[in-house]
């Protein structure tokens, strides 16, 4: 079971298991609530239109780390040095809110802005895309769950990726939990989630 950026690891451990599952372990179903599973096609593409500036700054900061990229590829000058240092695991999410600006435009190159916005490729847009999380025949039961009223997470990315797994003939179910933000989803499904696992036993 996984929440948010917690909901499209959980969908990767699925594959993993199922795919390369080396632990002796049977994996009876996945539960995925308000995930960003199309990084590229979807998610970061709602975060500016939403303007999610944490979520823009820890993707930059985890991506240029990760991929050895240098993150001033992504960022204005202003936060390439600033951004390394709200993300390094000593700083609440109010100091970090804080210590952003309100509109992506501010704190993201106009040339990256229009490559997310515009399936444009660089370095970044084809890492999200190589870490999208839904393109793969699902075994066991996963269930997607979103709010309808997330603004945080779209909740497209929940639809279009229950639509391309179905497709493939994959073993996923779509719950709509209701007209929910984001915190209001991960509650709301807590107690359906509960209640599915242990009749799964």
């Amino acid at each position: 079971m996984g929440f948010s950026q917690g909901g499209w690891a959980s969908a990767g451990v699925q594959k993993a298991l199922e795919q390369n599952n080396t632990t002796g372990l049977t994996l009876k179903g996945t539960a995925c609530v308000a995930g960003a599973y199309f990084l590229k096609e979807i998610s970061l593409k709602y975060a500016i239109a939403n303007k999610s500036t944490l979520y823009l700054g820890y993707v930059a900061n985890a991506y240029s780390t990760v991929y050895g990229q240098d993150i001033s590829t992504i960022l204005k000058p202003d936060y390439v040095k600033l951004i390394p240092t709200l993300f390094d695991g000593n700083k609440d999410v109010d100091f970090v809110v804080d210590a952003l600006p309100k509109d992506p435009s501010d704190l993201y190159k106009p040339e990256m802005i229009d490559a997310i916005n515009h399936n444009k490729n660089n370095w970044f847009t084809m890492a999200l895309g190589q870490n999208g999380a839904y393109n793969w025949k699902l075994i066991s039961k996963a269930r997607l769950f979103y709010g309808a009223k997330d603004t945080d997470v779209s909740p497209e990315d929940a639809i279009k990726t229950y639509n391309y797994v179905k497709n493939l003939g994959g073993n996923v179910e779509l719950v709509n939990l209701g007209d929910f933000d984001h915190t209001e989803t991960f509650l709301n499904a807590l107690p359906e989630i509960q209640k599915w696992f242990n009749n799964s036993k």
